[in-house]
């Protein structure tokens, strides 16, 4: 009998990756927003006043691409800049309440659909997928290491 293949674990996740962005962005469509969009209203929404810097490193976002969110957001009216009282040179950025309501609805949309994705899945399989998932943001594999040719 024959060894089974491995899984294409790389084709897997970007083509996975792929459908839940078309899903996301459909999703919030009505809204104008983006995914990327939806995400800096998240973390606002957990971390309170933070910076441009810190909001791109959250987000694994360059500081050109950090700044060009945020740029649409306040555009938006959805996220204010303020002065950070520790250091006047510095700009911290904030929730509006209008960013506040956005980050709500968005939640539950994301919420809804992580329940689409999750279902049919066991609570075991669902911590399987999380944990590697994780790890695989985390702690990618050095593209410079040496692969094992077959």
């Amino acid at each position: 009998m024959p060894a089974s293949k491995p899984p294409r674990l790389i084709h897997l996740l970007a083509a996975a990756n792929r459908r839940v962005m078309a899903i996301a962005e459909a999703g919030l469509a009505d809204l104008s927003l983006t995914p990327s969009q939806s995400a800096a209203l998240f973390v606002l929404g957990e971390r309170g006043r933070i910076s441009v810097t810190e909001l791109g490193q959250v987000l694994d976002l360059s500081q050109s691409s950090a700044s060009t969110l945020v740029q649409k957001l306040e555009a938006a009216g959805l996220v204010s800049r303020s002065a950070d009282p520790a250091d006047r040179r510095a700009v911290t950025l904030m929730l509006t309440f209008e960013g506040d309501e956005m980050r709500r609805v968005t939640a539950r949309r994301a919420n809804d659909l992580n329940r689409r994705m999750a279902a049919g899945l066991s609570a075991e399989a669902l911590a399987v997928i999380a944990q590697w998932l994780a790890t695989v943001a985390t702690d990618p594999v050095d593209p410079e290491q040496e692969t094992t040719r077959p």
